[in-house]
């Protein structure tokens, strides 16, 4: 069941590439609406996640296909009575259930390990794409979107922007930003809660990375619940 789901899920995005894009546009119009309220005119309509979403089809694809061709290995093996095939199947089912159980485990129990390993791949992206609350990548508006949103900075704050190579400190006439202006509690065109935040004005304390941690596991537990629902139909 949980193969064909998977096969499923990923022919439709592969047939609709637009369909990963629709959920990312409530992000979108907060950025976009952000950015109006900061004076600057922002084009996000370029912004598109179409080729990944179509990678990401291919693997649903490939991994719904073998966990549908291990579930009629077992059935083959059940009603031919074929100890072979029943032991192969076995083995197959158990390697699958332990790495999810154990992938669950360190994420829910062993969060610092967890943390060491995926922490550092976001701050890259920072220090390698991010541009400014004006800028027009992937990356950049995918952040931005996400501050305003959950209303954080950065990843773990304000400082994971200092390494920002690409990151013009600049935005309409206004130099010395120490945090981006995507991290203020209300945007506009006045830019001081950039350039001299405080608590009051900014969210420049507050990271994405534990507020993403809280909403999907704490709040909606969106990843324990599917992962304990795969864990149980397996």
């Amino acid at each position: 069941m949980v193969g064909l789901a998977m096969f499923a899920i990923g022919i439709v995005i592969q047939r609709d590439p637009d369909f990963s894009q629709k959920a990312l546009d409530d992000v979108l119009n907060q950025l976009q609406a952000g950015a109006t309220s900061a004076g600057v005119t922002l084009d996000t309509s370029a912004f598109s996640v179409a080729e990944l979403a179509v990678t990401f089809s291919i693997i649903l694809v490939v991994f719904g296909i073998f966990l549908a061709g291990v579930a009629v290995l077992g059935i083959i093996g059940a009603k031919c009575g074929l100890k072979p095939v029943l032991i192969v199947y076995f083995i197959i089912t158990l390697v699958l259930f332990l790495t999810q159980l154990i992938l669950v485990l360190i994420v829910y129990f062993d969060r610092d390990a967890f943390n060491e390993t995926v922490k550092p791949r976001f701050k890259d992206t920072i220090t390698d794409s991010y541009t400014g609350l004006d800028g027009t990548n992937g990356v950049t508006q995918i952040w931005n979107g996400i501050m305003i949103k959950m209303e954080c900075c950065g990843v773990d704050d304000y400082n994971d922007f200092s390494s920002a190579a690409n990151w013009d400190k600049e935005l309409a006439g206004t130099s010395g930003l120490i945090t981006p202006v995507a991290c203020c509690k209300t945007i506009s065109t006045n830019y001081a809660c950039a350039k001299n935040p405080s608590d009051s004005n900014s969210n420049w304390k507050t990271g994405c990375y534990d507020e993403i941690w809280d909403y999907a596991l704490v709040d909606s537990g969106i990843v324990i619940g599917i992962a304990a629902g795969v864990l149980v139909v397996q």
